[in-house]
């Protein structure tokens, strides 16, 4: 069987809801909007590092490119959890995230964050001598720092962030960290530091 941290997650919220959604397999078609908007961001966060390193962006580009990728992945079956909100809203508040991240990472002065390795990088190690269990992952972004370290990058765009130690601390990062060590191990690579951002 495998696991993953998202599976793990919805356990740990609500046992019933794993129960139907991974073990009953019901689908319901229905994606929340805040699903929705964190999907678009990973998309456009993923065209922006497949460019690499040698293309300038500017912030209306991106703001405009995940302005396209809602438009074209629209559907339905999005779900507003927030009656207070329309789907503009929400529209907004990526444009805002895409405009923080650009600020920080991408405006003139800052360059990227380092050297890609990798985007959307599965991993996976068994949990089991028998190989039968193993734990599946896509890291948002592994790169490379200037000191050699690498790092595991996840991107967030839920307004309640959480502080830098619990992310340290938490399991989803540290997941990500055992299947980067798996891979190494696997493919006798000297094993690295590795940096969690």
């Amino acid at each position: 069987m495998n696991y993953s941290y998202s599976k793990l997650a919805s356990f740990k919220r609500c046992p019933y809801q794993y129960k139907l959604t991974y073990i009953d397999r019901i689908k319901t078609g229905i994606e929340n909007i805040e699903s929705f908007l964190g999907s678009r961001f990973h998309d456009l966060m993923e065209e922006i590092f497949l460019a690499g390193k040698e293309k300038d962006f500017f912030l209306e580009e991106l703001v405009d490119r995940f302005q396209v990728l809602w438009k074209e992945k629209w559907h339905a079956h999005v779900r507003i959890t927030d009656l207070q909100k329309s789907p503009e809203d929400y529209l907004k508040y990526g444009e805002l995230c895409v405009k923080n991240f650009y600020d920080a990472y991408l405006a003139p002065g800052t360059g990227f964050l380092a050297k890609t390795l990798g985007v959307e990088t599965k991993i996976e190690f068994p949990l089991d001598r028998e190989r039968k269990n193993k734990m599946i992952g896509y890291i948002d972004r592994v790169s490379q720092a200037s000191d050699g370290a690498v790092e595991i990058q996840d991107y967030k765009t839920s307004k309640d962030l959480p502080e830098e130690e619990e992310v340290a601390q938490g399991r989803q990062l540290a997941l990500y960290q055992m299947g980067l060590l798996a891979a190494w191990n696997r493919d006798g690579i000297q094993p690295l530091p590795i940096r969690l951002v």
